[in-house]
C-alpha cells in the first residue's frame, strides 16, 4: 500500500510539473510536516523520517534523508538542532549553499529542466518553487515566465522589482542566454531577439 501511494505521488508530480503556478512547496507552520500543494494534489506527510540517513549536509541546519530511490526528505533544523520542516522529493535533490544564510534545493525533472526552492536558514523561510531560475543574489531571484524576464524577491513573490518585456525569440523554455547581477540593483543579461534569433545584450537598473 505504501509503495502504491508513493507511486501515485510520483505520477501526479510528473503531471503537474509543467504548470509552475500550480506546483509549489508549502509549509504547514503549526506542524513539523510539510506538504506539496497544487490544484490536483495535496499530500500531507504523516510520518517521521528516521534511521535512514543517507548523508548529513550541515549539522543542525539541514539533512538529506533517503528512504528509497524515489523517496527523499530534506529536513531542516533550527539553531538549537530542532527539526522544523520536512520537504519531500521523488528524486534525489541537489543541495547547494549560496551563502551562509541561503540553501538552494534543486529537483531535476529531466536535464536541464529543474525546479528550485530557496531556504532562508536564518529566518526559516521557504520560497515557492522556481522553474529554471536564471540568477540569484541576496534574496533576489531572476526567472523567465510568460514572455517576460522577472526580477523578484525570492521569499516574497508578490514583491516584484522589475518586469522586462521585449521582442524575445520564441523558445521551448527560455530565450534568455545568461543573467548576472552586477550589483544589488543592476543586472546584465544576454538574450535572443525576434524570429531571426539575433543575440542581444543589455544592462538594466532595477531602480529605474
Amino acid at each position: 500500500m505504501i509503495k502504491e501511494i508513493i507511486t501515485l505521488m510520483f505520477a501526479s508530480y510528473l503531471i503537474v510539473i509543467p504548470h509552475i503556478n500550480k506546483y509549489e512547496y508549502k509549509i504547514k507552520n503549526d506542524s513539523k510536516y510539510a506538504y506539496l500543494g497544487s490544484s490536483s494534489m495535496n499530500f500531507v506527510l504523516n510520518k517521521e523520517v528516521n534511521n535512514v540517513v543517507d548523508k548529513e549536509e550541515k549539522k543542525n541546519t539541514y539533512k538529506l534523508n533517503k528512504v528509497s530511490d524515489n523517496e527523499y526528505y530534506i529536513t531542516l533544523y533550527d539553531e538549537s538542532g530542532n527539526k522544523y520542516h520536512d520537504m519531500f522529493s521523488p528524486v534525489e535533490p541537489v543541495l547547494r549553499e549560496l551563502d551562509t544564510d541561503t540553501l538552494e534545493i534543486n529537483i531535476s525533472v529531466g536535464s536541464p529542466a529543474r525546479y528550485t526552492t530557496f531556504v532562508d536558514l536564518n529566518n526559516k523561510i521557504i520560497s515557492k518553487s522556481y522553474f529554471n531560475y536564471l540568477a540569484f543574489d541576496d534574496g533576489k531571484v531572476v526567472y523567465y515566465e510568460n514572455g517576460s524576464l522577472i526580477i523578484a524577491d525570492a521569499f516574497e513573490e508578490e514583491l516584484i522589482y522589475k518586469v522586462i518585456t521585449k521582442n524575445f525569440s520564441p523558445a521551448a523554455t527560455s530565450p534568455i542566454i545568461k543573467v548576472k547581477f552586477i550589483d544589488a540593483n543592476m543586472i546584465y543579461f544576454e538574450y535572443f531577439e525576434g524570429q531571426e534569433y539575433i543575440e542581444k545584450t543589455e544592462t538594466v537598473n532595477l531602480l529605474d
